[in-house]
């Protein structure tokens, strides 16, 4: 997935990311759309008053369902954490909330074996906030990848920068991507009197620092300018 997602071509010069960040925006739309089907559901069921029918075998079947919900999640969670992959987590978040479903479908069974009243319409609004918080959560994070959100510190890039020899100042920093795949643009001053191969040497030295010193930086577009 790493490596699909860096292969670039003449149309995607930036790679395939992106299209990780769509398949994430559509999971966190299918979150929300559950969620408003959850509190459908859960709102016929407080005004009719009705009462699920409650048996063994359906204790048994949420408890399976919970157990490969879990370990599905955590998984997940896991590989989505060693690949970078925005749409493993997300899905990882979708998991999650299934299994804030299966939970809240065991209490409610219990609860109405038990007599308590339109406790599994009560535990479906629970279960649709928690539901859509998730939603919204994975949606806002994938919507500041597309409007290219700061990504980094400007304080840090700068400070490694001027430490560079040659480097008067700079300024103008801008960072967009991902968290784990940076592209980082600036501008950096030199003095007035040095040829432009020597600027041009200067802005390679900055990029081979930023992208040592912070392996998630991909790419990085230098303009020089003199100093005032």
């Amino acid at each position: 997935m790493e490596r699909v997602r860096e292969i670039k071509d003449e149309r995607h010069p930036y790679g395939h990311r992106k299209f990780e960040t769509i398949f994430t925006i559509g999971l966190g739309l299918l979150l929300l759309i559950t969620c408003l089907e959850i509190f459908k559901r859960a709102l016929r069921a407080l005004m009719e008053g009705s009462r699920p029918e409650v048996t063994s075998l359906s204790f048994l079947i949420m408890l399976i369902t919970l157990g490969v919900n879990i370990f599905v999640n955590r998984y997940e969670l896991k590989k989505g954490r060693v690949l970078n992959s925005e749409y493993l987590l997300a899905d990882a978040g979708h998991t999650a909330s299934d299994i804030l479903v299966t939970i809240g479908v065991i209490v409610s069974l219990y609860l109405s074996r038990l007599g308590v009243p339109r406790v599994d319409a009560i535990a479906g609004l629970v279960i649709g906030i928690l539901v859509a918080r998730i939603g919204y959560i994975i949606l806002k994070s994938a919507v500041d990848i597309l409007v290219d959100t700061v990504q980094m510190d400007k304080d840090r890039i700068c400070q490694l920068v001027l430490d560079i020899r040659g480097v008067t100042g700079c300024h103008d920093i801008r960072t967009r991507g991902t968290r784990d795949c940076v592209f980082v643009d600036l501008h950096v001053e030199v003095e007035r009197t040095i040829s432009v191969e020597d600027a041009h040497l200067i802005a390679d030295r900055v990029e081979e620092r930023l992208k040592k010193e912070i392996p998630i930086i991909k790419d990085v577009v230098v303009h020089i300018e003199p100093a005032p």
